[in-house]
């Protein structure tokens, strides 16, 4: 999983094996240390939920894909549209790395 920040949105990319992971309602998170400090960011699947939605923690992000768009993701297959939600005025972007499906197609 990777996290893109710009000023006016978050990627989260994910492979196939962490959207397997979320479709059986597991987290996945990845962690970046830098010293004795550490940024965390992880998503987590939810079912009652209607849309994605970020949440902001001392020491990272949290997104919140309720189980139907995770669903909806891997329907779409080798998509590079993925799903997307604003919230407020900030795109929060879920991918399925094709990159990644292509390398192990090939």
């Amino acid at each position: 999983m990777n996290l893109r920040i710009s000023e006016d949105g978050f990627r989260f990319r994910i492979t196939p094996e962490d959207l397997d992971t979320l479709l059986r309602g597991r987290e996945i998170d990845q962690r970046v240390c830098l010293g004795a400090h550490c940024f965390t960011y992880r998503i987590a699947p939810v079912k009652f939920e209607k849309d994605m939605r970020l949440e902001m923690a001392v020491a990272g992000f949290c997104l919140s894909v309720p189980h139907a768009m995770l669903e909806e993701l891997h329907d779409l297959g080798r998509s590079k549209e993925g799903l997307s939600a604003m919230q407020g005025d900030v795109n929060i972007a879920l991918q399925l790395d094709i990159k990644t499906q292509m390398r192990k197609a090939a």
